[in-house]
């Protein structure tokens, strides 16, 4: 079977990705046993200089979206509710700093565990409003992911060491020009960006696998072009 690449640049508290993620799969689900996929995540964070503290919630939203901050949330809950995503803003209580986050998605790459580790992330934190920059919450929902322990003991001794490879990344995906989240990579060739509609994804994939020859335009009275 043909396989296709997906590279995914997302942040753990962008709700958009969380979206984005269940269009995608909507849209893959009807291409099913007609291509392979191979979905890879990569780390990008929405607030480089968050404090490790994080920063409480309603004040961060009202400070970057102003009086369009219930707005916001109105228009992600309806896209959430049609993917079957039941977002509860008001349980959570901060912003969390994500470098943590990114770096267990990291730890799930090795045992070819990350779509299952991300999705499980966004709903601890989108559904239940469990703070994903503490290492207990992290290992709890790695172990409910199914991911080893011998993996998850990496996270009682993170170091800033560890969480470089992370910042440098991120920093890689910036200079390509990406600035916005979530991101999607298809075959290195075409790169969508927001949580689209599945039919965007499927149309995408369906024009690298069938490409359309150019039609010429030719010569008429008023010249050839």
């Amino acid at each position: 079977m043909e396989k296709i690449k997906i590279d995914i640049v997302s942040d753990t508290v962008c709700p958009w990705c969380y979206v984005g993620i269940s269009n995608l799969e909507k849209g893959l689900e009807s291409l099913k046993g007609k291509y392979e996929f191979e979905i890879e995540w990569h780390p990008f964070q929405l607030n480089p200089g968050m404090p490790d503290t994080g920063l409480e919630y309603k004040e961060y939203l009202e400070k970057i979206l102003g009086n369009r901050s219930n707005e916001a949330k109105k228009a992600v809950e309806e896209k959430g509710n049609a993917t079957g995503i039941n977002f509860q803003f008001d349980k959570i209580e901060k912003i969390s700093n994500t470098l943590r986050s990114h770096y267990l998605v990291a730890l799930a790459k090795v045992e070819d565990k990350q779509t299952e580790m991300i999705k499980a992330l966004f709903k601890a934190y989108f559904e239940e409003g469990k703070d994903i920059n503490s290492i207990t919450e992290l290992k709890k929902i790695g172990e409910q992911t199914g991911l080893s322990s011998a993996l998850l003991d990496n996270l009682d001794s993170i170091q800033e060491n560890d969480l470089l490879p992370i910042v440098q990344a991120e920093e890689g995906f910036r200079e390509l020009g990406i600035t916005s989240v979530p991101s999607f990579v298809i075959e290195s060739q075409y790169l969508v960006q927001g949580a689209q509609d599945p039919e965007v994804f499927v149309d995408v994939i369906n024009k690298i696998k069938n490409p359309q020859p150019e039609s010429g335009c030719g010569c008429g009275p008023e010249g050839c072009c």
